[in-house]
């Protein structure tokens, strides 16, 4: 496993002066090209946007300014995973570690999404910094792997258990493998707290954090998946798992009621009702089929159902008027497909406000044993004798 750090924070006048020597230009040239090439007068192409700069060209441009091991910011890291390299992006938060060392948060993004998009569009990284817990932003694979992500022309997905014509689902990929092993390598490496480990995601993101919650139960503390489908029935986890899902009302894709989904005429197959996945992890969580109401405000609707031992819960929260959006986040996808975004719920926060109650207990069949590191210790180089690729 491999990382680059991607870029710190600066003070202000040495932030000025990085944007104007090095990021700006970056930024503004293809802007001009885009003038010099696009004569007056004619539309943009459809899909022209302004690229990105390159992890290596922001951790390379001016001076040297790779933060040292485990101070706040970014790092973009790679892990081979059955001959594939895999990427994702970490956050480590700013300020003292505490005695049990940091929680871990994945967030899984959407089809034809990215990591570094879900960490820029929808609001984690204030949540995170402000709480003091590590953030995960893994990549899904794409076509190919050569080229960089595309959401039309090369599409990153996750392998959620579906028969959705997705490439990770078609190549049968073991993302499952991919989450296990980047989160060993991660508490071999860093000062987290291995009981307090969740996991998230939109979208198909979200089926496959479903996906994760059923495989790997006895290692998350709890799931929040949003917008997304349980496609597994048979497969049962290996312990009660608390689990909050959010919806939108007004999500053609993700539609509570389930049935055929249709995006701009063209038949996207068929969902079922999200009562009826829903319905299945209140049995396997040992809840009372009689639900509770939690909240009713703002447009903003809970229900929730608790077992009468333990903390295991399933919580459900719908948001009036949203469409397939992640809640309180940016969209750049035309409502006519996704449907409008909404500011009622702020996800992000209401999803810690969940995982922050909920610690992992050792009932499961891995024990706890799966990633309890010996110690906790900073980051040692690849290859060194702290240095364990489990």
């Amino acid at each position: 496993m491999e990382y680059a750090p991607v870029m710190p924070r600066l003070g202000h006048t040495r932030l000025a002066a990085f944007l104007i020597l090095a990021v700006i230009p970056i930024l503004v040239a293809p802007v001009i090209l885009a003038s010099l090439l696009i004569p007056a007068g004619l539309p943009i192409p459809a899909g022209f946007r302004i690229p990105a700069a390159a992890p290596s060209a922001l951790a390379s441009a001016g001076p040297d300014l790779s933060p040292p091991e485990n101070s706040p910011g970014d790092r973009v890291g790679r892990l081979s995973v059955d001959g594939r390299l895999r990427s994702y992006l970490l956050h480590l938060p700013p300020g003292p570690v505490r005695s049990a060392g940091w929680p871990v948060v994945f967030f899984f993004h959407g089809a034809g999404g990215t990591g570094r998009e879900a960490a820029r569009d929808d609001g984690w990284l204030p949540v995170a910094d402000s709480a003091g817990f590590v953030l995960v932003f893994p990549d899904g694979s794409r076509p190919d792997s050569t080229q960089p992500a595309s959401f039309r022309l090369n599409p990153q997905t996750w392998n959620d258990g579906s028969t959705r014509d997705f490439f990770a689902v078609r190549q049968r990929i073991d993302d499952v493998a991919f989450v296990r092993r980047l989160l060993a390598a991660l508490v071999s490496r860093l000062p987290v707290d291995s009981d307090r480990v969740y996991a998230t995601g939109f979208s198909n993101g979200a089926s496959f954090t479903f996906r994760l919650g059923r495989e790997l139960s006895g290692v998350f503390a709890a799931i929040a998946p949003v917008a997304g489908t349980d496609w597994m029935e048979e497969r049962l986890p290996d312990r009660a798992l608390p689990l909050l899902y959010i919806n939108g009302t007004a999500d053609p894709i993700n539609p509570l009621a389930g049935g055929e989904v249709r995006v701009g005429g063209i038949a996207l197959g068929t969902k079922p009702p999200v009562r009826a996945f829903l319905s299945r992890w209140v049995r396997m969580a040992g809840c009372a089929p009689d639900s509770q109401i939690l909240r009713r405000d703002g447009g903003v609707t809970g229900i929730g159902w608790r077992s009468g031992h333990g903390q295991a819960e399933v919580l459900f929260y719908t948001v009036e008027g949203l469409g397939h959006c992640w809640p309180g986040g940016s969209n750049h996808l035309p409502a006519s497909m996704v449907g409008p975004s909404s500011e009622r719920l702020r996800g992000a926060v209401e999803i810690w406000r969940f995982f922050r109650r909920h610690v992992r207990d050792h009932a499961g069949a891995d024990g706890g044993r799966l990633l309890r590191p010996r110690t906790m210790v900073p980051f040692p180089e690849a290859g060194s004798p702290g240095w364990s690729g489990r």
